[in-house]
């Protein structure tokens, strides 16, 4: 049975395989607008297949000291649900996110707890909607909530106002999670500087 640990390294080498899905959208034009949890898929290798690209493996997370089986367990995120995807066709040929798309269209799509407040000042679609959202989902990959309302409860509080629980202020992942989901589009982070973030990280650890 697969199960998550909610450890640092196994959610950053999660984090960067569901950012490669992402970043070949946003290569393509297309924003997702509705990355959550229940929209990524997970596919499992088979014990006696030979993982390839895109596979990462889940069980050896440093802070377990449970026994590991004798054979790793792989995975590959995989994206889904592309009902509110939005494609940005109002592009510059230098910076295909620099225009941005119509103002006529809004940005306040998709799941509440995964989508940044509405701002009047940058009320059209943008690419850094989908670093938002892989934010809070980069919390919950390491932040264990002991009830749904406790969930709904912090997760209000991390859109609206970037604010953390106390018992994760001293987390190691809290700063690029913060900058992942600044109500600041300007200040939010790209895609390049998560990705920049987390392999950082892994080279770290690794």
């Amino acid at each position: 049975m697969i199960s998550h640990c909610f450890h640092s390294l196994p959610a950053v080498r999660l984090l960067l395989a569901i950012l490669e899905g992402v970043e070949y959208l946003h290569r393509k034009k297309i924003i997702h607008r509705d990355l959550k949890p229940k929209n990524i898929f997970l596919a499992i290798l088979d014990p006696d297949e030979k993982p390839t690209q895109g596979y990462i493996n889940i069980d050896n997370c440093k802070e377990c000291s449970n026994e590991k089986s004798t054979k790793p367990t792989f995975v590959c995120p995989k994206l889904g649900d592309f009902g509110l995807i939005y494609e940005l066709k109002h592009s510059t040929p230098s910076d295909p996110f620099s225009s941005g798309p119509s103002p006529l269209v809004s940005s306040n799509v998709g799941t509440t707890l995964y989508c940044p407040p509405v701002s009047s000042e940058n009320p059209a679609p943008c690419p850094k909607l989908d670093v938002f959202s892989l934010g809070v989902i980069a919390f919950e990959l390491v932040y264990n909530f002991k009830t749904d309302t406790e969930r709904r409860v912090v997760l209000t509080k991390l859109g609206g106002s970037g604010e953390v629980p106390d018992d994760f202020r001293g987390h190691e992942l809290r700063e690029g999670i913060e900058r992942m989901v600044c109500r600041d589009v300007n200040r939010r982070w790209s895609t390049a500087l998560v990705r920049e973030w987390l392999e950082g990280l892994l080279e770290r650890w690794e």
